[in-house]
């Protein structure tokens, strides 16, 4: 009993040391994203279409997104960075993992919900307009949350460990390659998107935390074709020759920036088609 004992233990202390490792790793990361600067946004030359969406997008996020199209070199990911920096700082509560607001419960998560409550006044400090990138390799629990394995190897407790859908609440959500993303991804991404909240059930814990963000994807038509919902917003965007078209009851903004003089989608999907053709011929 006491060797079975003594290698849980150990088993313990190895996987706490692992999960610290890569903690440290990930912030560290992450520091040394935060001190590179984005190219500026007014030094981005053409591309008109593609700045007027993520304009309109950052002045009224009820717009619901901006899915971005082109070939590789076209300034997608740059101008998404870019224009994150011309946001304005927030008003966030200190130590506050979801980014909530001191004075507007429906910007709160749970913790900064219950202590609004109960009468306490929250400690405000400013902070960046978050830019969350989501990687392509993420899992679910990644990005929707799930238990905190440190705290329940630690302490004994369930916790809740937000993920990314909770740290870019009253931000910016970007998927670049967003045609190469798992379409499962896909559907819980967009239904956070469209009700601003994300519910997580895991373990035995049931939370549920805002999470309204701007969701910005973009792709680039040449690595794969475009299939899934991305496939059926550009089919839908072609044929209505439309800027804005509804999906998964979230609206996005559809332009193709794969060549800075042809003005939209469509127009660049019939170039494709006759490039196509003529080598055929």
């Amino acid at each position: 009993m006491q060797q079975r004992a003594a290698q849980r233990c150990q088993q313990q202390h190895v996987a706490h040391r692992r999960l610290a490792i890569c903690r440290a790793a990930i912030a560290a990361g992450e520091r040394t994203t935060k001190k590179q600067l984005a190219f500026p946004f007014v030094r981005i030359q053409g591309q008109e279409e593609m700045k007027l969406a993520l304009m309109l997008n950052v002045i009224d996020p009820n717009i619901g997104g901006v899915l971005i199209m082109g070939d590789r070199g076209t300034a997608k990911s740059v101008a998404v960075r870019a224009v994150a920096d011309l946001l304005p700082q927030l008003d966030v509560v200190e130590g506050d993992p979801f980014n909530s607001s001191p004075t507007d419960p429906k910007l709160m998560g749970p913790d900064a919900l219950a202590r609004f409550r109960a009468g306490e006044k929250l400690p405000a400090i400013k902070a960046r307009t978050p830019l969350i990138e989501l990687p392509l390799g993420a899992t679910e629990d990644r990005i929707c949350g799930t238990i905190d394995i440190e705290k329940a190897l630690t302490e004994g407790v369930k916790a809740f460990e937000p993920g990314l859908l909770a740290r870019a609440n009253r931000g910016i959500l970007y998927v670049d390659e967003v045609n190469l993303l798992d379409d499962g991804l896909v559907d819980v991404v967009l239904d956070s998107s469209a009700s601003g909240v994300n519910t997580v059930e895991r373990e035995g814990i049931s939370i549920a935390h805002p999470a309204k963000f701007i969701m910005i994807g973009s792709g680039n038509p040449a690595r794969q074709p475009c299939g899934g919902w991305v496939g059926a917003v550009a089919a839908a965007a072609a044929a209505a020759a439309a800027a804005a078209v509804a999906f998964h009851m979230a609206k996005f903004i559809m332009i193709g920036s794969g060549n800075p003089a042809v003005s939209g989608w469509g127009q660049w999907q019939q170039q494709q088609q006759q490039q196509q053709q003529q080598q055929q011929q």
